[in-house]
């Protein structure tokens, strides 16, 4: 293993697909509609054994194939998510996820009805899913049972509730995926419209998701290193050049069990 811990030093988001019988593609330091969706990803590196050396600073990592074999999972599942989810259109999508928004959310996930068979589908929300942006607004929509009133003193009198229909909606994750993914397939999703500023919203209760894998590939994606070809020592690298290289494999894939449990709201 290399003495860098640094994450992030790779130069690709997530594991490329591989096709059957092609080459590994080696990295660089610095799916259908409908169905179940399964792809082959792969990715290497090569580093010298100076590397290996003098790496006190943390330049790279092998560590690093780990990092994106990791998020690559995470990101099959977004995957799913923006290709079959329902996008649910807010009048003021662009100020996040604020109480009213939320509210009409809650609604929408709450009035579902099963197109086929014409019985309701509702679901609660337990789970957001937002970019960094809106983490501070989610989470302080949700945290107060009670609402302050604003507006002038000139307004009509009402007898209104202040209570906030937001109120301890549903848990706030921190996931800037729907950035990355947009970033890397800039043409998958332009149809839907999907935007970096929106937001997942899932009712974990009913396990929404559902992920499989290759055998052997239960516990997570596998590193390999290629075992170098000289006889008197084994970290000196390759006999030609001295390098050392390491791949990390996966065969995985997701699709959503539960249509109606999971959405995504427009955050733009």
């Amino acid at each position: 293993m290399l003495k860098g811990a640094r994450p992030g030093a790779i130069g690709h988001r997530f594991l490329p697909v591989g096709p059957e019988s092609t080459n590994i593609e080696y990295s660089k330091f610095f799916t259908s509609d409908e169905g179940y969706t399964v792809a082959d990803y792969a990715l290497a590196l090569t580093f010298t054994f100076e590397a290996y050396l003098h790496d006190d600073l943390g330049d790279f990592t092998a560590a690093d194939l780990g990092n994106v074999a990791r998020r690559t999972r995470a990101s099959v599942i977004v995957d799913t998510a923006l290709r079959r989810a329902t996008r649910i259109l807010l009048v003021d999508g662009e100020q996040g996820p604020t109480p009213d928004n939320l509210d009409k959310i809650a609604e929408f996930f709450g009035n579902q009805v099963d197109s086929a068979t014409g019985r309701r589908a509702g679901r609660r929300i337990t789970d957001l899913f937002v970019p960094t942006r809106w983490d501070r607004k989610a989470t302080a929509s949700m945290a107060s049972e009670y609402l302050v009133p604003v507006g002038g003193a000139s307004s009509p009198l009402a007898l209104m509730s202040n209570r906030n229909p937001a109120y301890q909606l549903g848990t706030v994750h921190v996931e800037d995926l729907i950035a990355d993914l947009l970033a890397e397939y800039p043409e998958r999703y332009a149809a839907k419209g999907i935007s970096a500023d929106d937001y997942l919203v899932i009712d974990g209760c009913n396990l929404p998701f559902e992920l499989a894998t290759l055998t052997g590939y239960q516990g997570g994606p596998k590193v390999f290193t290629r075992i170098v070809n000289v006889d008197e020592t084994d970290l000196e690298g390759d006999f030609e050049n001295r390098n050392f290289a390491m791949k990390v494999h996966d065969i995985v894939g997701a699709t959503a069990r539960d249509p109606y449990g999971v959405a995504i709201a427009q955050g733009n």
